[in-house]
């Protein structure tokens, strides 16, 4: 009898557990259907707001980076005798990144599968990916180009099944590790091969921007369509508006540039889209394993040294499209993996066992003496600053590409604290020393830094140029 209570016990259990959990999955199916609701509601809204609420804003020309002529030949020290340099604090068990594991090369993803619809590959810096989409999707916007038109779109996509193409896009960027920048090109790219129409690529991008919560607009005079995009970094040289005191940078996803006139464009915004266009590189891009090698040669204390340096040539294509922007934006930006190892552990095994002191001016030495001095004008006819691995590419650089490179090295090899350095026309670096180190220092929030200028050539650490010496320079913070 008991027996059978038992068992009584456990089958009211089950059919009390079964019952909970058809009244979450009921109690699921109907959130999501109020919040699909709630959404169709929005964006309801936000299309009859674009049928009326535009006005011509004037767009301002592009903010000019630093245009103090920087100097066509950088000073040298003539050589006498070393500095001489604390010999403690010597350098060993160097915590250097590991051998990175290899990565997939041209993989080929395709997420989610659709039931019915159309298939394009999408070549996004060699990396290919099938994006599935079905045949609604594909939309014509006739000319002449106005806010009637752009609402029009907005109200047929927001109507149809766009949510799997974003996910997999999404997915994309992921697997290749870009960011706000380049979520944004793979969705211009996947735009281009859908509609074969600049237009309508622009406004499959800010749709989708604006469903993935990003505060973008667009913006038409004549019958071009441009992209707006709300970021709190500058974007050197591209046309911007304000509206309700945020910047909104006009960009361009082609090559090409053209001349900027005043726009069309709306005052408010889509009620879910509130995040800004960050430039921040929190990783270096996932785009292939293959390098390309560049031999360096420098010496030191009568020494020559030879290093193998590596880059990868797509993360270089994808460097010269990025906007021109904050400096602290290259300091902080990090390396692909592997060219970062190859770097590292030759650098690291010729400075171990050295003085934290001398390994930090034998560093210096190598970006000084190792790279040849160009400024941006003269290699490319416009301002071009540089991430670190662009430094390993081109046949030359100039002051802040050398300061992004020694900056990098310091931190990774040395773990020492270094701050940028921005004069007018000149940018160098400062590092903060285990201990006192004679000559030309920074003092910043209680700490001393040491002056490390990696363009003026064989000069030794707390050596600053000397047209610089007595002016005071902006500081850049790299974390």
């Amino acid at each position: 009898m008991k027996k059978n209570f038992g068992i009584i016990i456990l089958l009211l259990a089950l059919i009390t557990i079964l019952l909970a959990q058809t009244d979450f999955e009921a109690w699921k199916t109907q959130q999501q259907q109020q919040i699909q609701q709630f959404k169709n509601d929005q964006d309801k809204q936000f299309a009859e707001f674009l049928e009326s609420s535009w006005k011509a804003f004037k767009v301002f020309t592009g903010e000019k980076q630093d245009e103090t002529p920087k100097p066509q030949e950088v000073p040298k020290v003539e050589l006498k005798k070393p500095k001489e340099l604390p010999q403690k604090n010597k350098i060993k068990d160097l915590k250097l990144p590991p051998l990175p594991q290899v990565e997939a090369v041209e993989e080929i993803l395709a997420l989610p599968e659709l039931e019915s619809g159309r298939e394009i590959e999408l070549d996004f810096f060699r990396k290919k990916f099938i994006l599935k989409y079905n045949d609604e999707l594909e939309i014509d916007l006739t000319k002449p180009i106005n806010n009637k038109k752009i609402a029009e779109y907005w109200k047929k996509m927001s109507n149809k099944e766009y949510e799997p193409i974003l996910k997999q896009i999404k997915f994309f960027s992921e697997q290749t590790g870009v960011n706000d920048w380049g979520f944004t090109l793979l969705l211009y790219e996947a735009g281009e091969l859908l509609y074969q129409d600049e237009n309508l690529a622009t406004l499959f991008t800010w749709f989708m921007l604006t469903q993935a919560g990003y505060n973008s607009k667009v913006g038409y005079n004549e019958n071009s369509i441009k992209l707006l995009l709300a970021s709190d970094h500058v974007f050197y040289g591209k046309p911007y508006l304000m509206v309700d005191k945020q910047r909104f940078y006009a960009v361009s996803l082609q090559t090409k540039e053209s001349k900027q006139k005043d726009l069309y464009t709306y005052e408010g915004n889509h009620a879910e889209a509130k995040e800004v266009m960050s430039l921040f590189l929190h990783a270096a891009p996932n785009f292939s394993d293959n390098l390309n090698e560049k031999v360096v040669e420098f010496s030191y204390k009568d020494k020559n040294y030879q290093i193998k340096l590596y880059y990868n040539p797509e993360n270089i294509r994808y460097y010269d499209l990025y906007p021109e922007t904050n400096l602290e934006i290259y300091f902080t930006s990090p390396m692909k993996k592997k060219v970062e190892y190859q770097l590292l552990q030759q650098l690291g095994k010729l400075v171990e066992g050295k003085s934290e002191a001398e390994a930090a001016n034998m560093l210096l030495r190598f970006v000084q003496t190792g790279f040849k001095y160009e400024t941006d004008n003269q290699q490319f006819g416009r301002e071009k600053a540089f991430f670190p691995e662009e430094v390993i590419y081109y046949p030359a650089c100039d002051c802040e590409d050398r300061s992004v490179f020694y900056s990098y090295l310091i931190k990774k090899i040395l773990s020492l604290e270094v701050i940028g350095l921005d004069y007018p026309g000149h940018v160098a670096t400062a590092v903060n020393f285990s201990e006192k180190i004679a000559g030309d220092s920074i003092s910043y929030k209680g700490k001393q830094y040491v002056v490390c200028d990696p363009t003026y050539i064989n000069a030794d650490l707390g050596m600053a140029m000397p047209e610089f010496k007595n002016i005071k320079p902006k500081i850049i913070e790299i974390n």
